[in-house]
């Protein structure tokens, strides 16, 4: 069970958003695996479905705290979905700029990319994460 508390029908909603964006996101990443190949292919998928199975279990937990969430598993809408890509490119681009350059430049590179984000949620996301490689290059 989580506890959200006294939290506001906001947070439990974004969490569960997240979850949905994280799987589509992995999802994403299963079929690159498949088409690289990276080998072995077939374990690779499996530490993807894993993580699916994982994130899966957790939206059970808040579908089952908060039930108003539990419909909305609908395919998202070609926005949604073309800012899903864009996202995960950009997620990946900082990823693979921090082993080069260090994480205040892949926080850099997420910033500007949110600036030009028409998705307000996607835009907090990669703040987020700007923000997580900020803290990573200052504990260093």
């Amino acid at each position: 069970m989580i506890n959200f508390g006294t939290a506001s029908m906001e947070k439990p909603e974004q969490l569960h958003r997240t979850l949905r964006l994280a799987a589509q996101l992995l999802d994403n990443a299963a079929a690159q695996v498949r088409e690289l190949p990276l080998n072995p292919a077939s374990n690779n998928v499996m530490l993807i479905g894993t993580a699916l199975v994982n994130i899966f279990e957790l939206m059970q937990l808040v579908e089952a705290e908060y039930p108003s969430l539990a419909n909305r598993n609908e395919e998202p809408s070609q926005e949604v979905g073309m800012a899903n890509k864009r996202l995960g490119y950009a997620l990946l681009k900082a990823e693979e700029i921090s082993r080069g350059q260090g994480g205040t430049t892949s926080a850099h590179f997420l910033e500007v990319y949110a600036t030009s984000e028409s998705s307000s949620f996607h835009q907090e996301i990669a703040l987020a994460e700007a923000k997580r490689y900020k803290s990573i290059d200052n504990n260093h």
